[in-house]
């Protein structure tokens, strides 16, 4: 049954490539906010002057930030899972 549903897939081998820049791109992005985030040691944002002010993005700004990654961390491994599946019926 499951390989009745994976092998349509094989005709997408052309999504490849344009998965694999936006996944590229999506890694990025993750590491990025990962890094921006405010930590319990103050994180990457207080070596930058962040401190416990609000700064550029308001006292909101931690929970925004946390949205965004939880969305984008979903779309990372949801690309990852698509390409492998992808490129497991490309190959075979």
């Amino acid at each position: 049954m499951l390989a009745n549903i994976i092998m349509p897939l094989a005709s997408l081998a052309w999504l490849k490539v344009p998965i694999l820049i936006l996944f590229a791109i999506i890694s990025v992005l993750v590491i990025f906010l990962v890094l921006i985030q405010k930590g319990g040691a103050g994180g990457l944002a207080g070596a930058f002057g962040g401190g416990d002010s609000g700064g550029v993005l308001g006292t909101r700004a931690g929970s925004f930030l946390s949205k965004i990654t939880v969305y984008l961390g979903s779309a990372f491994l949801i690309l990852a899972l698509v390409y492998a599946i992808i490129n497991a019926t490309a190959t075979s």
